[in-house]
């Protein structure tokens, strides 16, 4: 079964630049526009794995990794912050709120997948 990645992002062409490149390399994909509609692609699917922007329209990326902290259902869904919100503050912020990567933009899609399945590695071994 491949690992699915739900892709948060408020840019289209991000989406769709990330989204291709996961799915070339096997990832079955789910896309994102802001937080509120991750959550409710979220409801409807089965995710392994978040990427997302913390710089988001409609719901943020903190208030949206907050919601996940608080929800029993996502809480355990690892998250990747790829992301313009690039400073040490963001990074330590992120992590406080269960951010479990930071990776500032821009970066390139390899990075994102060289990431993902450090994640995946860590979540197989627990």
């Amino acid at each position: 079964m491949p690992t699915r990645v739900l892709v948060v992002d408020g840019g289209a062409d991000n989406r769709t630049v990330f989204a291709d490149a996961l799915t070339y390399h096997g990832y079955q994909v789910v896309t994102a526009r802001d937080g509120m509609d991750a959550l409710a692609k979220l409801e409807k699917n089965e995710i392994d794995i978040i990427t997302t922007d913390l710089r988001l329209p409609v719901l943020s990326g903190w208030e949206m990794v907050q919601m996940l902290q608080s929800d029993a259902r996502f809480k355990d869904i690892p998250v990747i912050a790829v992301t313009a919100s690039s400073g040490v503050a963001d990074e330590a912020k992120a992590i406080r709120l269960g951010v479990v990567e930071f990776l500032p933009k821009p970066c390139e899609p390899k990075e994102v997948i060289d990431r993902i399945q450090r994640v995946m590695e860590r979540k197989r071994r627990i």
